[in-house]
């Protein structure tokens, strides 16, 4: 299995704990036949000692760039020290011809996360690294992008291992014929929310108090007093997103209430 790690930030002169786990991580990977190939914004020529390419590990790099202009070198060295957000032009593209990828991961601050699409790519994960700690950002508006995915399937099959769910809804445009698709209302994508909902309820049930799986609602409808508002991230609204959440909310208590009666 090969999986590729993105990194925010890598650079061996600037070597501290974030690293450090990192490589504990591909260590402890290669132990369950996992290859990792990091991917890092490219630096400056460093003669610093690199401890992943000692490790046997391959180091690959990318064009990245602060996209905020006008400001110094030093501002921009330290927004990216306190995790701020680099622009890449070229990465999608390195990655799309990467062969034999199974996992893609993501590392920024103190998280870890994965980017798979195919019941198959959990699964592949999960036997890989069979930890209960290895679990699921359950996406559905992501998966359910794919018009191959039952995500109502997945979410039963995986349920045990779901530890966050982005509760967001998407409709695929032109029938479902086409690769892209349309930020939907919560409860009017293609995929049953209600039935997604059912689902994290009865193994929110069967959890110790305390462990229920947390959610937000994303991506809100712009509405109302945010039509008029400048300043907003598309999909980020407070008023569509407090919509969504009102009828994700609704939906969950009514079924709390069917199963405790």
């Amino acid at each position: 299995m090969r999986v590729v790690h993105l990194l925010r930030k890598y650079n061996p002169a600037e070597w501290g704990g974030t690293e450090t786990a990192i490589l504990r991580l591909f260590d402890g990977l290669r132990q369950h036949r996992v290859t990792s190939v990091a991917y890092g914004p490219r630096i400056e020529n460093s003669v610093a000692p690199d401890p992943m390419l000692e490790g046997g590990y391959a180091v690959k790099r990318f064009n990245a760039c602060v996209p905020i202009w006008g400001i110094s070198r030093q501002q921009k060295h330290q927004l990216i020290s306190v995790g701020g957000n680099l622009m890449s032009f070229d990465l999608m593209a390195r990655l799309l011809r990467e062969p034999n990828v199974a996992v893609m991961h993501t590392h920024t601050l103190g998280r870890l996360g994965g980017i798979a699409s195919t019941a198959a790519d959990y699964r592949a994960l999960f036997e890989a690294v069979p930890s209960p700690s290895n679990g699921i950002c359950l996406c559905v508006g992501s998966l359910g992008s794919r018009a191959d995915n039952d995500v109502v399937a997945m979410a039963r099959a995986f349920a045990p291992r779901i530890h966050f769910a982005h509760l967001r809804s998407t409709r695929i445009d032109d029938g479902g014929k086409s690769p892209s698709f349309t930020e939907a209302d919560h409860l009017d994508g293609d995929v049953n929310m209600i039935d997604v909902l059912r689902v994290l309820v009865a193994e929110n049930a069967r959890r110790p108090a305390g462990a229920g799986i947390p959610f937000r609602p994303d991506h809100g409808h712009r509405m109302l007093d945010d039509i008029e508002k400048t300043r907003i991230n598309p999909g980020y609204t407070g008023i569509g997103r407090l919509k969504g959440l009102a009828e994700l909310r609704g939906a969950i208590c009514a079924l709390q209430q069917r199963i405790n009666t």
